[in-house]
C-alpha cells in the first residue's frame, strides 16, 4: 500500500508572501483613504456654513432687517467659530441680545479652519439680500481648509453664494 502524501496547507514562505501583497496594498491606499475623508470632512463644513450663509440672507430679506454672519464672536464667555444674528440696532455687528444662532464648526467638523486670514469677518446682508460689507462691488471669498484640502465660498455684489 502506498502512502499519499496531502499538501493541505500553505507553507510560511506563501503566507509571508500574502501578507506582504496586503501591506504593499495598504500602503498605496491607506494616504488616499485618508485624503478622500479630510476632502469630505471640507465639503461637509462649507455646505454647512453655506447653507447658514443662505439662511442669513433669506432671513435678511423676509424680516426686512440687516443680518449678519460673525466670525470669532464671544458671547457670554464662548468664543464661537461664527454666530448669526439680526443687527437691530444697525451697527453692522453682532451684539450679545441679538444672537440668532451659534456655531462651534471647529468642534462639528475637526480640523476645518478658515484659511482667509484677510478675509471678512463678518458677511451681513440687507432688507433686499444685498451683502453690507462688499463696497469695492467684488467677489468676497472665505477659504476652508484641512490639510491641503481646500474650499472657498464666494459672496458676489449682488449677494449670490456659491462654493467653488
Amino acid at each position: 500500500m502506498k502512502h499519499q502524501s496531502s499538501n493541505l496547507g500553505m507553507t510560511l514562505i506563501e503566507t509571508l508572501m500574502v501578507l506582504f501583497i496586503i501591506g504593499i496594498l495598504a500602503a498605496i491606499t491607506l494616504p488616499n483613504y485618508f485624503g478622500i475623508r479630510d476632502k469630505g470632512v471640507v465639503n461637509s463644513a462649507t455646505r454647512k456654513l453655506y447653507g447658514d450663509l443662505a439662511l442669513t440672507r433669506v432671513n435678511a430679506i423676509q424680516s426686512g432687517i440687516k443680518h449678519i454672519l460673525e466670525f470669532n464672536l464671544t458671547v457670554n464667555g464662548t468664543t464661537y467659530d461664527y454666530v448669526i444674528c439680526k443687527d437691530t440696532d444697525n451697527s453692522q455687528s453682532c451684539t450679545a441680545d441679538e444672537v440668532l444662532d451659534k456655531s462651534l464648526f471647529s468642534l462639528d467638523y475637526k480640523g476645518v479652519s478658515r484659511s482667509d486670514a484677510d478675509g471678512p469677518s463678518r458677511v451681513g446682508f440687507d432688507s433686499h439680500g444685498f451683502p453690507l460689507t462688499n463696497a469695492n462691488a467684488t467677489d468676497e471669498t472665505i477659504s476652508l481648509v484641512k490639510n491641503s484640502k481646500t474650499n472657498e465660498l464666494t459672496i458676489t455684489p449682488l449677494g449670490g453664494i456659491s462654493i467653488e
